[in-house]
Formats: structure tokens, C-alpha cells, sequence
């Protein structure tokens, strides 16, 4: 078997790092793996000008390969395998495969020699997959770091990335921040707002002539409530993206990071169901059993005879309920939730054991792709109307704010989706999180079993159900996982 190797000096992922030693770094990866497989290098193709469009090497290796001067060549990464990943995927999938010339890539450890020709393009399909993620986060992220979003209670300072207090929102923002802290609901809150005629985030927008998607009505909104109290900037963290990555930039506070602490945790706890009105542990379902059928709540007793804790309808019965048996005992109950929260929490442990998985991966990718699709038609026309606007003149401005502006919408629905998706299809999916996580206790309190149930129900006093919370999020894997044989 004759073997090569390819390395490049310049990445096709834009924001990758060009050490200056980076090609002697891909030859050490490159002879650490050929070592390990006990081959032999008979020839080294490189580009190693700092031009991204320089490939002269990689054409040369190309049209050795078709003429069958070798048969397997080596690389360090196929992000440094061609000008951009579609000339490495495009060469090696419709090329190579199909003539049976082999590729080896040292830092994922994959050689087509180790797998059928399904296996390979796989793989090659899992890196396009990933590559395109990368490249439109890249290209997207370059574009959004430029423009300037207003952020409610700040104005930029003269049009650059630095952020003033305003005076007339801020004390807006401190007093939702005191209702929250108080006790008060988001939906309490947003009447109190209300009620007292504080103008809400966008109205005030509106009023300035700010561009946006405005919300319909001139109320508070309780998700208007929220996104503020979850919002670190008023704390003064702002959540930035520069060069593609995460920062926290400094800016001025409108509150102090204690009060942010105490209102954020005030409305997780109710959003989750941590904080429980109910004051009594004992009956592990109260006000969430019902009859399955006619929906009448079902509560707890204790059976007069036998002195047996038991689950019947309150007296007097509605009387068209009649069945043969008339309850349930408080241990059949309690064995048919501990079965089903187990299975819940195994099916959630199975989860995470698939993620890594070809079979997950391609399930994924079907999900992603229209969407990037999408998010990529959405940049290319944004980007196609703006040349033709600067270089040929032949569209109106008022026309270019309308097409950007409705691409630029198009482009962020995409973005926020495929970020959704990616979220809920990994280990940070809430359900995931609340299942695979969960400990049984030895007694089950009410407080415990809101924490992992929305309603529970009792069929004919014979069968238990649940309904389990997250239920939209559990729905996002394949569900012929969990199929029972």
C-alpha cells in the first residue's frame, strides 16, 4: 500500500488559530498515527503559503490520486484538507470512496480502511453537518457583531458598543425587580405595571421610532417580566458574541447583583414548581389525582376500619360515578408512581447513552439541515441584495431596508430555532435533566412529586397514569426508542 499525507497551513474555519508552527504540529500528528499503524510515508503534499486560496499542493495530490500513484493519504484534520471543507468532501466522497482510494484523519483516529463505504460517507456527512453549524455561526456571528441592538434601560453610547443608563426606563426595571422580590408573580407584577400606567418595553420603542417586531396591545406581558428578571445586563454582565465567541462585557448597573440573585431565583423556583403551596408532605398527590374518567378530584383518606391510608372520591360522590371498586390503596399508588418515575428515569439514562451515537447523529442532522438551509438562504440574499445596492445601484433604499429587514428576521427565527433544537437534542434537554438526574426518596411528598408531575389520574380506582412534566421536550428524540417490545 502506498501512502501520503496532506497538510495546509491556512484553516477553512475562519476563526481557527494559525500557530506558525502549525504545519510541523499536522506532520508530528500525521507521524504519530502512521507509527501507530506501522505504515510509511512515500510522499508529503502542502500548501504552505498564508493564502487562503492557494491549493496547488492539494491539486497536485488530487490528480496523483485519479491517476493511482497512491492509495490511502493521511491528514491532521479535514478542516486543513483544501481551501474550504466542500473541496476536502466533495474530493473525498465523490472521488476517492467510489475509486476505493482511502483517507485516514489522525485527530478524529478514522480510516476508511477500518470501515464499509456507508460507514465512510457517515462520517463525512457527520463533518459537513458539523462544518456547516461552524460556518454559518462564523458568518452569522461576523454579521450581528456589527450591528447595534437596543437593549431596554440603555442606550449605545454615540452609536458605538458601550451602553448609558436610561434614566426614564431604569426605574421601570428597579421596580420590577422589587415587585418580583416581594412575592409577586410575573402575571401580579405585569398588572401592578399596569395598573399604575408604567409604560411598557415596547411601547416606549415604539415611541422612539425604534425598528422591530413590536407586541400586540399596549400591556405589560408577564414574559415581558421575565426576560427582564433573567437578564444579567441589569446586573451589569452583558452577554456579548465577539469574534464568535461568548463574553461577558462590563456596563453599568441598574440593579445590584443581590437583588438580580434574589428575583432570578424567585422566578425559577416558580417556573419549575421548586416553591409548593401546599403545606402537608403526607398526601404525596395533593391537588393533582383525578378520576380518569370524569375528572373528579381524587383525595386521601384514611379507611376507618382497617385505619389503611387510601385514595377515594370525596363524599358525596357524584352519582353517576359508579364503579365496582371505589378505591385505591395509598401503597398501590405509591408503587404504580415510584414504577413510572423509574422507567421515566431510565428511558432518560438511555437517552444520554444514544447521544453519541451514528444512529443520533444522523436523526439530528435531518432535523438541523432545513434549518441551516434556511438560516443560509436567509444570509445569502442579505448579502447578494446589499452588493447589488453598493456595487450596481439598481434597487431603491427604502426597497434594501424592506428585503434585509425581512431576511434578517428569516435569518434570526433560523438561528434561534437550530440553537433550540441543538439544546433540547443534548444532555441540557429539561427532560433529560429532570429524569436522568432524579433520586427517589424514601417517603414522597407533595412538594417532590409536583417537581416531576403535572396530573395524575386513577382508572376505575384499577390503573395509575401520570403526566410527567417536560413531556414536549421528551418528545424530541425518536420515540421508536422507547417503544416496549
Amino acid at each position: 500500500m502506498i501512502c501520503v499525507s496532506y497538510t495546509r497551513t491556512m484553516s477553512c474555519i475562519l476563526m481557527e488559530e494559525t500557530p506558525s508552527d502549525i504545519i510541523a504540529r499536522q506532520n508530528k500528528h500525521i507521524a504519530e498515527y502512521v507509527s501507530a499503524r506501522k505504515w510509511k510515508i512515500e510522499k508529503k503534499y502542502s500548501d504552505r503559503r498564508k493564502d487562503r486560496n492557494d491549493d496547488s499542493a492539494f491539486r497536485e495530490m488530487k490528480e496523483d490520486g485519479i491517476s493511482g500513484k497512491f492509495d490511502l493519504v493521511v491528514m491532521d484534520s479535514v478542516y486543513r484538507f483544501g481551501i474550504s471543507f466542500y473541496h476536502a468532501y466533495d474530493l473525498l466522497a465523490l472521488v476517492f470512496v467510489p475509486a476505493e482510494i482511502h483517507f485516514a484523519v489522525a485527530e478524529d483516529n478514522f480510516c476508511s480502511l477500518d470501515c464499509s463505504k456507508e460507514e465512510t460517507m457517515l462520517y463525512l456527512q457527520k463533518k459537513k453537518s458539523e462544518y456547516r453549524s461552524i460556518h454559518t455561526k462564523e458568518t452569522v456571528g461576523r454579521k450581528l457583531e456589527k450591528r447595534i441592538y437596543e437593549k431596554y434601560g440603555y442606550f449605545h453610547k454615540d452609536g458605538v458598543m458601550e451602553l448609558v443608563i436610561d434614566e426614564e426606563a431604569a426605574p421601570t426595571i428597579r421596580k420590577v425587580f422589587s415587585l418580583v422580590c416581594e412575592g409577586y408573580t410575573l402575571k401580579e407584577t405585569a398588572n401592578i405595571l399596569n395598573d399604575e400606567g408604567y409604560v411598557p418595553p415596547h411601547i416606549s420603542r415604539k415611541k422612539r421610532g425604534v425598528d422591530g417586531r413590536f407586541t400586540d396591545g399596549e400591556l405589560w406581558l408577564p414574559s415581558q417580566i421575565r426576560n427582564i428578571v433573567i437578564n444579567p445586563l441589569y446586573m451589569g454582565e452583558w452577554h456579548r458574541t465577539i469574534a464568535c465567541k461568548k463574553v461577558i462585557v462590563p456596563c453599568p448597573p441598574i440593579v445590584s447583583e443581590e437583588v438580580f440573585r434574589k428575583a432570578n431565583q424567585l422566578c425559577v423556583e416558580r417556573r419549575n414548581g421548586a416553591k409548593s403551596d401546599f403545606k402537608t408532605s403526607e398526601d404525596m398527590l395533593s391537588g393533582i389525582f383525578y378520576d380518569y374518567d370524569s375528572g373528579t378530584p381524587i383525595h386521601q383518606y384514611r379507611n376507618q376500619t382497617s385505619g389503611e391510608k387510601v385514595f377515594r372520591l370525596q363524599y358525596p360522590k357524584p352519582p353517576h360515578i359508579d364503579y365496582p371498586k371505589m378505591l385505591i390503596s395509598y401503597n398501590e399508588v405509591e408503587t404504580a408512581v415510584r414504577s413510572m418515575l423509574k422507567k421515566e428515569q431510565e428511558k432518560a439514562k438511555h437517552v444520554l447513552s444514544m447521544l453519541d451515537t451514528a444512529e443520533f447523529s444522523t436523526y439530528k442532522q435531518k432535523r438541523l439541515e432545513p434549518l441551516y438551509d434556511e438560516a443560509q438562504k436567509a444570509f445569502e440574499i442579505m448579502k447578494d441584495t446589499e452588493y447589488r445596492y453598493r456595487q450596481e445601484n439598481c434597487m431603491a433604499a427604502d426597497e434594501i431596508v424592506s428585503v434585509q429587514r425581512k431576511n434578517d428576521e428569516r435569518l434570526q427565527t433560523a438561528m434561534s430555532k437550530i440553537e433550540e433544537i441543538e439544546n433540547l437534542l443534548s444532555a441540557n434537554n429539561p427532560w433529560v435533566g429532570l429524569y436522568a438526574n432524579m433520586k427517589l426518596p424514601d417517603k414522597l411528598t407533595s412538594t417532590y412529586m409536583r417537581k416531576y408531575i403535572i396530573r395524575a389520574s386513577c382508572e376505575k380506582f384499577e390503573k395509575v397514569r401520570i403526566e410527567i412534566k417536560e413531556k414536549e421536550a421528551f418528545s424530541q428524540f425518536p420515540q421508536i426508542w422507547f417503544k416496549e417490545e
